[in-house]
Parts: C-alpha cells; structure tokens; sequence
C-alpha cells in the first residue's frame, strides 16, 4: 500500500528490551513537513546506533521507510533529518542497539505524523503549551496531552527555566532532567513538535543588547541541542511548515533579536527586518486556510497593570507592532491566529477591545506549569473571553471546510478535565 519505495520485515521492537541507561532522556520528533521530520536522542551506550522508522502491518512485521546509522556527536545528541516519508502518514521510530549484527536493545518508542502535502485541505488537531516551570515536576497535564495523539504540538516557549544557568555544563544540567523527565517523554514520544524559545531558556526578560555573548551561546547551543529542531540557518529560530491547505504554521523569535533600545522610536525593533520581512511574505504569499503564528510573548493590548511590564511585551514596541498588525488587516490575511504563552496564564483574547485590529485572535496556550499570574483575574469578556491561571494543554482542532472555517479550542487541565471550550470562526 505504500508503493515500491518501501520494504515489509520481520520487526517488532516490543521484543527488545527497552534501555533507559543509555538512552536516559528519551526521543524526540521535531519540525514535521510532508515529506521529512527531524528524529532525535542522546545516547551514551557504545554499540552501533540504528535508526528505525516503520510502521506496523501483520503481527512481528513492519513497512520500513528508514534503516540508518544514527550516529551521535561528541556530547551523545542525535538529529538525524529522515526525508522521503510519505505525506500525511502517522509513522512510528525506535533508535536500535547494534552489536555485531544483533540487535539487542532500543530506545523508547515514537510517533509522529507527516504533514499534508500540496493542496489537501483536511482537519488538523494539535496541541500547545507553554511556561513549565522546572520545580513543579512532575507535569501533570502533558501525560494527559501525550494520549491525545495530536497531529503535532506546539511548544510555545519556556519549556525549562535555565535563569540560573551561565555555562554550556549548566545549561545541559537544566534541559537534561527537564527535557527527559517521564511527563516531558510521555508528551515528546506521542507526536512531533514544533518549538520556539521565550526568555527562560536563556535568562528572564534578558536584554539581546547586553547579555554577554559567552552565555548567550551557551544558551542558544543547548536550545538546539536538546530539543529536535532543525536551524534553517545558523541559530535561526523562526521558520514555519505547511499542512496543505489546511494550516501554515509560523513559527517565530520574539525574543533574540529584540533592541530595546529602539523601542520608544518610529523603527522600534521587536523582531529583525530579515524576520517580519520573511513574515509578511509568507503571510501573503500562502495559500492556507489557516495561519498560525507562534508568538511566544502576546501581541494581544493587555490593560491597566499588565502595562507596568508593556516593555517585555510587542505592545512596548509600538510601532512594530502596529506595523504587524496593519499587514494582516490592510491585506486582508485571512485565518490568522496568534498562540502564546510567556504570562503564566491562559487565555482567549481579542488583539485590541475596539478598533481596525478588534477582530484578530490570540490564544495564550498553557501555562503547562506554573506559578500563575496573579493580574489573570482582571482580565475578563468581552476582549478577554477566558483568563485562567489553571495548569493545562490547548487543544486546537482547525476544520478548513466547516462553514465558516473554524477553529475549536479546548483547555484541559492537569486533571484531564475540560474546563473550557470556544470555537473561533473565520
């Protein structure tokens, strides 16, 4: 059924022994497109290392779509980009361990799911969260988020607090038991992600202008390191992938290229012209249904209090922002959507309370974990239809051929309850 390409074998990983010893933080799928998904361990055993990417047919069989040394660097991380996968496909992975010829032992077992290819116009379901704070442990809600067997999941930036963290050893000492804990691996192991940064996984709020560029690069390289994303250029972080015509995820830096002190101007920088220029083009130019920006800090006018700390946000950039938002309106983009975290809140949100950008959407997904914002409870209808300081996961259905198209969202929380439901329409 899968064409010529593809072998059938006599494999069925279950009958390996599962070896967390060498294999302590687990496995990642990450930057899902059509065709290609980026796979991921750290390994520190010593036998030759097999990549594995199949899918189940009879009983102790297998459809193989990858066979492959998995070869570690220096420090054990594996990113090993598979391509030729089959579009629109729900594959499965195990890294394998070789000796001699015999296979003796494997990581865990994962799942992802290939993008839609060209003009397929289907359902996507995907989740979201952001703002896990690595004391809290374990996450109770992403377990929960890992049966869901989403499409893909977003991570929206402050998966691990690394403040405390100056060197490339410290940083690795954070993300190791943060990334590796079992609900982290029961969420990572269920689909493929598609992550940005906020401050934590450098420094909180910390200044591009000023923060020294030993730690810095410290920060930047563990970033890549432990997480499976694939750098479109060096250290880039925004990048976006398509599913059809269903949804263009954009996946943005709100963070690292930021120069505060441009803010107050008429060119206050938020993000590089490269970025908004690369942005407007791919918001114009696509032919999605849906358009998700994954915006890390909200774009979203928050009011009275939350103003004290406007500078740490897009609205501290006024004139950028404005620039963004006029883009969208002006050009008429259709089904955008902002998702993001950094406020250790959730929330549904209209992007102004009156006015041209009334009618944009945000959805703060998360917090997956944290101390929550003691400002959530001024927040309310009709600009803020939900304000919620619950720890939980965003689930974002996207029906491109409802009538309007539409997008539930759903916040579940760490007990696996819904808590609340709204279906935005385009």
């Amino acid at each position: 059924g899968f064409g010529g390409m593809v072998t059938e074998i006599d494999f069925d990983p279950t009958t390996l022994p599962q070896d967390n010893t060498d294999f302590p933080i687990g496995i990642q799928a990450g930057d899902a497109r059509s065709d290609q998904v980026l796979l991921w361990t750290r390994y520190f055993g010593s036998d030759n290392l097999i990549l594995r990417v199949y899918t189940p047919s009879t009983p102790g069989r297998a459809f193989i779509f990858f066979d492959g040394p998995a070869t570690p660097d220096a420090e054990g991380f594996v990113h090993l980009d598979v391509s030729a996968l089959p579009a629109g496909t729900e594959l499965s992975y195990v890294f394998l361990e070789d000796q001699g010829g015999t296979l003796v032992a494997r990581s865990p077992i994962g799942r992802f799911v290939t993008a839609f290819a060209g003009t397929a116009r289907q359902r996507v379901r995907f989740g979201a969260t952001s703002c896990t704070n690595n004391s809290r442990r374990p996450f109770s809600a992403l377990p929960i988020a890992g049966q869901e067997r989403f499409d893909f999941f977003i991570l929206a930036g402050d998966a691990t607090y690394n403040d405390s963290a100056n060197t490339l050893t410290e940083y690795r000492n954070i993300w190791g038991p943060q990334i590796g804990s079992g609900s982290y691996q029961a969420l990572l192991q269920s689909t493929a992600h598609y992550a940005t940064w906020d401050d934590h996984e450098v420094d909180n709020n910390w200044n591009p202008e000023t923060i020294g560029a030993a730690r810095l690069n410290a920060a930047t390289q563990t970033f890549f390191e432990f997480l499976a994303v694939r750098p479109e250029a060096p250290l880039r972080v925004w990048r976006s992938f398509r599913w059809g015509d269903t949804v263009e995820v954009f996946v943005l830096d709100s963070r690292s290229e930021r120069l505060p002190s441009t803010a107050n101007g008429p060119n206050a920088q938020y993000i590089s012209t490269e970025q908004m220029n690369w942005l407007k083009t791919g918001l114009q130019s696509s032919t999605a249904v849906f358009k998700i920006l994954v915006n890390s800090v909200p774009i979203t006018n928050f009011p009275g209090l939350f103003d004290f700390a406007q500078g740490d946000r897009w609205e501290g950039y006024a004139a950028q922002r404005v620039e963004l938002l006029d883009f969208i309106v002006d050009n008429s983009i259709p089904g955008v959507l902002f998702i993001s975290g950094d406020f250790h809140l959730g929330a549904s949100a209209f992007v102004e309370p009156a006015g041209k950008y009334a009618a944009l959407r945000e959805v703060l997904a998360g917090p997956g974990d944290q101390n929550g914002n003691i400002l959530a409870p001024t927040l309310g209808a009709p600009q803020f239809p939900l304000s919620t300081t619950t720890s939980n996961y965003t689930i974002f259905d996207a029906d491109p051929n409802a009538t309007p198209p539409s997008i539930s969202v759903e916040f579940i929380d760490d007990a696996g309850s819904s808590f609340y439901t709204e279906l935005i329409t385009y």
